[in-house]
């Protein structure tokens, strides 16, 4: 499997679904097979599928790279070519729509795992209401504090600033993996 490969079968998801939910996602062997609200069925490479639903910046890389080809009106269509010339992919303007809408998951296809994490603080909420961001091994993210201790700390004069870094326990929620 190549990025090619890997590039080509997630802009084919994204068009597929259109920036909408898939009602079901199965496993079939070395494929997944995923049905769009219409009732239509996709068959893509598992290996394909599990690097898009489980790396958010590889969505949101493609979302960008729409969203400028969107807005750029001289641009028609976009292809990509083998060394030889023939097309392995090709995307027309009116599918740049789907391919800059977020991409959301199946209901109830998530997992979460507790895990222990250094995040440095990068913008602090101090409503609980609302996310803060922090830095996580070199990657922005955003996240609710749900720890009311840590809140009443807050308010009893602890403090901290920006790039210090707190100690904690998160759910890291995503699209679940089939293998």
């Amino acid at each position: 499997m190549t990025i090619v490969s890997v590039y080509k079968s997630i802009v084919e998801i994204k068009k597929f679904l259109k920036g909408k939910k898939a009602q079901k996602i199965t496993k079939d062997g070395d494929y997944v097979v995923i049905e769009n609200p219409d009732g239509s069925i996709l068959k893509i490479d598992s290996k394909a599928y599990n690097i898009q639903a489980n790396n958010p910046q590889v969505n949101e890389s493609i979302k960008k790279q729409f969203e400028t080809l969107e807005n750029d009106e001289q641009v028609s269509a976009v292809e990509i070519a083998a060394k030889d010339g023939t097309p392995i992919l090709q995307v027309e303007r009116n599918d740049f729509p789907a391919l800059s809408a977020p991409t959301p998951t199946v209901d109830g296809e998530t997992s979460e795992r507790p895990q222990s994490a250094i995040l440095s603080i990068l913008k602090f909420s101090f409503d609980p209401k609302y996310k803060s961001d922090f830095y996580y091994q070199g990657n922005k993210i955003s996240a609710y504090i749900r720890d009311k201790a840590f809140y009443e700390n807050v308010d009893n004069g602890d403090s901290f600033s920006k790039g210090d870094a707190l100690e904690v326990v998160m759910e890291v929620k995503r699209p679940m993996t089939l293998r």
